[in-house]
């Protein structure tokens, strides 16, 4: 088909408005680009800030089950008071559908909702785990039995002391409270909110479907996220197959958290714009042109086809021979490109008929390559140059002087002239180099600076040769060109300085950049790649390899990602766990999108960042605001204030304030802190403070503070001043402990220190203390006095030598010394020392160490005792035992101890042995019962019940033999080898009852024959009879006493007795009646 030259300027109007077409599709792709991107950042918001809400349900059931779970008295039966205690709880939290107490059996003890009727939860999910993880859990979507609603389950184990599970506690979010708390939810425009549980089952939806909740999420892209429980933004199809762009992340760390939040928006709604916008500018455009095409259709037949018209038929005429034609020349129309065009044909035809055609043309001809060769050395910026080297001297085309910048009396015709153009840094390179290349014949390539005549630094590029004859011989001349490559050479320095810039800045900001080549699958990385990967640099990783750096669990994400872009064209940016080449985990943040020739993808670019700092940031500035959300300490952050009033303004106060204040965050923001002083607040201390924030300085001080209810406590504050990048204070942080207890136990220990205080100095002991080289460092009065010394004051610094006690200071000092070295005390051991008037008394002492801080030993502590007149009773005792041990065993009347537990013997004399027929051992193997016909062992247990000390009686004894004799015992309670015992004295009374029964009739006799004043005379003679027979008796066995008794028809009621005693207990002899068997052992 035939285009015509009108449909061809139609053709150039349409072809001139295409580009317009591309620009614009390219535009409302990067708008709808934009549109997905801005919709994805908003929807990461929104679904960051719901799952942290969500996130506080959870920890908020946790602190409720964990105060449940440690309330007295809820798990051990008492119903009605839990019943009550859950109510109160469920009451006060509508979020909540239940409360409850379950036991082991799986039954309900008690809960918050419920007729009382008795239900089991023992098949329950969340039951189960609770008892078999022994901790804190969370269960999925279920209807409550007790309320019939739909819930949310969290449980936790209650242990008793022994670490064994007692009881589980529960509680159910109630999903229809916890959907109309959603309904207000911060959402972009036109957003869906999807709450989840772990299983992907919907527990609330914004905007509000009831149908939907208790049901599996319909979004098969959701299913995938839940099961994964990954987070990210992407698209996918929803249930009803339209596509959606989604923002999602559990709500939590821990893979236990319960929720998962979804957030989408319909794309099809994000791009709407872009595409409309698209639409009306396509519409423009065809407008556009169409007016164009017309007008070019109009005005290209008068102004373009006419004058064409005539100039084609001009040249045919021409091509025909007629040299005289010529083409007119409108008025008017000098300027147009037709008229020049008619008045060059006319011309060319005028020359035609010239007779010099021919020369003409040749001189056109060499002329125009003569043109040709100097506009090429122009614009190529290059100059020609001969020199001669026996001579030196250069020459040099006319170019050569522009391109030098020289002046070209300046630049003068010879080699040396020449050099004084190089750049100094150059020059001697330049010569070596040249002359190397003369003595070698060879050609010579090379690029140098020269400095201009203005001082203008230039790059050269040399090339030269030899010239060669046409033997082949090279000549003594060199010739070559000078090309100016000044602004290539910048720009390869600038591309040098650019890609080290690049790199460095790289490096810096830890970003490497990647490319890959989709047709070959060729990876290039820049350095700060490697180096991120802790790889050397240039080593080859494929794709696969590059994949395999990222931590197991973020692999599969880099690969969807990288197949979404090669497929969809789509991009990503991503945080991710990545392995080093040197098995060290980092976080990186990768971003990647397709590049695309023809719609299709052809390569994929990104960046690489190091964010691991970024990241450890994050999660400390995540711990720390949950320590300070947990801190027991208050924490008040105020505005600076100015220099008068230098702390003022409240603006933040943690959970601890308001606990020890009674102040809630609402009443104490925007007061200053002086809410908190009272009456008995010292004024002087806040004078020091404002002194010290005055002059911007830290201070720390203890401070009386009441609470709002006027309770008066203690607080320990410190304030510090926070500081901007200018040294400015732009808060103060006050940190302050509840110091009450203290203060209190500080006044306790004053009072204490000062009640040990008296006790040392009013104590009836010694008390001292020595440091480790053995001088005082203390002591109470009563040492002071002992020592000699008036009062302890003079007593510190002195050692044992310096006082009254010198002769036994190398003894004392001794044991002072193996205490300190042992570290163990010597205690309750006696001791001389020398008082200060000359005697010798004697000490019961004890030594201890004293230990620092640290559990050494820094000190010695002593005391002692007086002990000298229970040393000489000690000493008279030792005698008189002594004497008891010879009178015990001489003694001529059976003596034995028995054990009172026991009634066994523990001691028998000569006399007993003697007087039974037992030996010594046989004795010690028998009791008190062995020795006694059974017709006395009744009675003997009832006296054996009797709680006396002194005990005297007659009774029946048996002898071994089996003969049995009347006896007289006294016994008295003692102690014997450390054991409750009790002493027995036995005298045989055979004779004594026979020689009674005589002197009875006797007796019977005389007192017939007398009266009574002879009979009381007769007494008095009897009784020193008597007395006198006792004396002898005592001098006879050498006892300390001796008795005689007469009974009347023995009646021991009527009896006369005698006592002897020695010398010893004279005070006795006046005794008509002895205490019984006493004498020895009560004196």
């Amino acid at each position: 088909m035939k285009i015509t030259l009108r449909t061809r300027l139609v053709l150039l109007a349409l072809a001139a408005i295409v580009p317009l077409f591309g620009l614009s599709m390219v535009e409302a792709w990067w708008q709808e680009d934009a549109a997905i991107s801005r919709a994805s950042d908003n929807l990461k918001v929104a679904a960051s800030l719901l799952a942290a809400n969500q996130e506080r349900v959870a920890a908020s059931a946790y602190q409720l089950l964990l105060a449940i779970a440690n309330a007295p008295g809820l798990a051990d039966g008492k119903t009605a008071n839990c019943q009550r205690y859950l109510k109160t709880l469920k009451d006060q939290l509508p979020v909540y559908a239940n409360l409850g107490v379950m036991g082991l059996d799986g039954y309900f003890l008690c809960r918050g909702l419920g007729n009382g009727k008795t239900l089991f939860a023992g098949d329950r999910d969340y039951f189960q785990q609770a008892v078999a993880r022994r901790g804190f859990v969370t269960g999925g979507y279920f209807m409550g039995r007790a309320t019939g609603k739909p819930g949310l389950p969290f449980a936790m184990p209650v242990m008793n002391s022994e670490g064994k599970v007692t009881a589980v506690v529960f509680a159910s979010v109630d999903l229809n409270e916890m959907s109309k708390a959603l309904a207000d939810a911060p959402l972009p425009p036109d957003a869906r909110l999807v709450i989840m549980d772990r299983q992907g089952i919907v527990l609330a939806v914004n905007p509000s479907n009831p149908a939907m909740v208790g049901q599996q999420v319909p979004s098969p892209f959701l299913q995938d996220a839940v099961k994964t429980m990954r987070t990210g933004v992407g698209e996918g199809l929803d249930g009803e197959g339209r596509q959606r762009i989604f923002a999602f992340l559990p709500a939590g760390k821990s893979a236990d958290f319960p929720f998962f939040v979804a957030v989408s928006v319909d794309r099809a709604g994000v791009i709407g714009p872009p595409l409309k916008e698209l639409g009306l500018e396509f519409l423009l455009l065809a407008l556009l042109g169409f007016l164009g095409g017309w007008l070019a259709w109009m005005m290209g037949g008068r102004a373009i086809v006419k004058p064409t018209t005539e100039l084609l038929e001009a040249t045919r005429q021409v091509q025909q021979g007629r040299l005289d034609v010529r083409i007119p020349i409108r008025a008017g129309d000098d300027a147009g490109e037709f008229s020049r065009i008619a008045a060059g044909f006319n011309r060319m035809a005028g020359s035609l008929q010239t007779q010099r055609d021919a020369l003409e043309a040749e001189l056109a001809r060499s002329q125009a390559v003569q043109e040709k060769l100097q506009d090429a050395q122009r614009l190529g910026r290059i100059g020609y140059w001969q020199s001669d080297l026996d001579t030196r001297m250069v020459w040099w085309s006319d170019e050569v002087y522009d391109l030098l910048g020289v002046d070209r009396a300046l630049l003068g015709n010879t080699y040396d002239e020449f050099l004084q153009w190089v750049h100094p840094d150059d020059r001697e390179a330049y010569k070596s180099g040249r002359n190397a290349a003369v003595h070698a014949g060879m050609s010579r390539n090379v690029e140098y600076r020269v400095v201009t005549s203005a001082g203008e630094v230039r790059w050269i590029h040399q090339f030269g040769r030899a010239h060669v004859n046409a033997e082949g011989e090279q000549g003594r001349r060199r010739a070559g060109v000078l090309q100016d490559i000044t602004e290539r050479k910048l720009a390869e320095l600038a591309v040098v300085r650019n890609t080290e810039m690049l790199n460095r800045t790289g490096a810096l900001a830890k970003v490497g950049g990647w490319e890959l080549t989709m047709e070959t699958m060729t990876l290039c990385w820049s350095d700060e790649n490697y180096r991120i990967r802790e790889l050397d640099p240039g080593a080859g990783v494929g794709l696969e390899g590059a994949i395999s750096f990222y931590a197991p669990e973020a692999q599969p994400v880099m690969r969807a990602a990288i197949e979404a872009a090669i497929q969809d064209a789509s991009s990503w940016d991503l945080e991710l766990p990545m392995i080093t080449a040197k098995g060290r985990r980092i976080w990186v943040r990768t971003k990647g999108c397709s590049l695309l020739q023809d719609g299709k993808v052809v390569r994929l670019v990104g960046a690489l960042q190091d964010i691991t700092e970024q990241h450890e940031s994050q999660a400390q500035m995540r711990l720390l605001e949950t320590c300070i959300s947990h801190l027991n300490d208050m924490l008040v952050i105020t505005e600076p204030g100015s220099l008068e009033e230098p702390d003022q303004r409240i603006v933040f106060v943690n959970a601890a304030f308001e606990r020890h204040t009674g102040y809630s965050r609402e009443e104490a923001l925007g007061k200053a802190p002086g809410i908190m002083w009272g009456p008995n607040t010292q004024r002087a201390e806040l004078d020091r403070i404002r002194a010290a924030l005055q002059k911007r300085q830290p201070v720390r001080a203890e401070l009386i503070n009441y609470t709002k209810s006027g309770e008066e406590f203690w607080l320990e504050l410190d304030i510090v001043p926070v500081a901007d990048a200018t040294g400015g204070v732009t808060h103060w942080v006050r940190v302050g402990r509840d110091i009450t207890e203290r203060k209190q136990t500080e006044e306790m220990f004053r009072k204490s220190n000062d009640l040990l205080k008296g006790i040392v100095e009013n104590a009836p002991i010694r008390i001292f203390w020595k440091d480790l080289e053995l001088r005082y460092l203390g002591g109470n009065t009563a040492f002071a006095h002992d020592a000699g010394l008036s009062n302890t004051k003079e007593l510190i610094g002195k050692d044992d030598y310096q006082i009254a006690w010198r002769e036994q200071a190398d003894r004392y000092r001794a044991d002072d010394r193996r205490v300190i070295d042992s570290d163990m005390p010597k205690l309750g051991y006696e001791e001389p020392q020398s008082t200060p008037d000359g005697h010798t008394i004697w000490l019961r002492t004890s030594k201890v160490p004293i230990h620092d801080a640290a559990g050494k030993v820094n000190a010695l502590l002593g005391i002692y005792e007086d002990i000298t007149e229970r040393k000489l009773a000690e000493q008279a005792l030792i005698d008189s035992e002594q004497r008891y041990a010879a009178l015990f065993e001489a003694a001529p009347v059976p003596m034995w101890v028995y054990d009172i537990a026991t009634t066994q013997f523990l001691a028998v004399n000569k006399a007993a042995i003697q007087g039974y027929g037992y030996s010594v051992k046989e004795f010690l193997a028998m009791t008190i019962f062995d020795i006694r016909p059974e017709a006395e062992h009744g009675r003997l247990r009832q006296l054996l019940a009797e709680q006396v000390r002194w005990r005297k009686g007659n009774w029946q004894h048996r002898r071994k033999d089996g003969s049995v004799f009347p006896v007289e015992a006294f016994s008295k309670s003692v102690q014997h080898a450390g054991r409750a015992a009790r002493f027995v004295v036995a005298l045989d009374i055979s004779d004594q009852v026979k020689a009674e029964k005589d002197v009875q009739d006797y007796l019977f006799t005389l007192q017939r024959a007398t009266d009574a004043a002879q009979a009381i005379t007769w007494h008095h003679t009897l009784q020193g009879t008597l007395q006198e027979v006792a004396e002898q008796a005592r001098g006879v066995i050498g006892a300390h006493q001796a008795l005689i008794s007469l009974t009347t028809g023995g009646d021991w009621t009527q009896a006369i007795h005698a006592l002897s005693l020695s010398e010893k207990y004279a005070q006795y002899r006046d005794l008509i009646e002895p205490v019984d068997g006493s004498g020895i052992y009560a004196l």
